[in-house]
């Protein structure tokens, strides 16, 4: 049986992800992490130590395939006006078996049940398969547009209200 998982980190393990070490309670793919995860955990960290909190749940989750770190998912910060932005990637020996879907899926739960009103991603609009996620998630295809470092980006949502 496959179980996914989404396992919100603290600031001590933002830190470590930033200094290349891994906690030694759990499994962890080689290839993890990615650049992309590391500036996500630095993202989450500036936030945190902002804030004073040691999490926060409009965080850096990472993503867990049957016990073992796979990636990572979150939000790129809290909902401002009731919206928040999404972001997730796991390993390239991991795709393809529902991972990333899985975790799309349980952002948008998250958000739902914080009283998000609107989620929404973003995808390079060559990156099929990455829109197939969002699609696969509920997410609604909104057009193509530039994301805010003037990026053309095929951008995604779903309301929750």
């Amino acid at each position: 049986m496959t179980t996914y998982e989404l396992r919100l980190i603290t600031a001590a393990e933002a830190h470590w992800l930033l200094e290349g070490g891994r906690p030694d309670d759990r499994s962890w793919s080689v290839e993890y992490p990615a650049d992309s995860d590391r500036r996500a955990a630095g993202g989450y960290l500036d936030r945190l130590e902002e804030s004073g909190h040691s999490s926060d749940i409009f965080g850096y989750y990472q993503v867990l395939l049957n016990g073992v770190v796979i990636g990572g998912a979150g939000f790129h910060g809290p909902p401002i006006l009731g919206v928040v932005e999404i972001g997730y990637g796991v390993v390239p020996s991991a795709r393809r078996n529902g991972a990333a879907t899985a975790a799309v899926i349980g952002l948008i739960e998250i958000a739902r049940t914080a009283g998000v009103e609107l989620v929404t991603g973003n995808a390079d609009p060559d990156n099929l398969t990455s829109q197939s996620v969002m699609q696969r998630a509920g997410m609604l295809a909104n057009g193509l547009g530039p994301d805010p470092a003037g990026d053309l980006m095929a951008h995604f949502s779903i309301e929750l209200r």
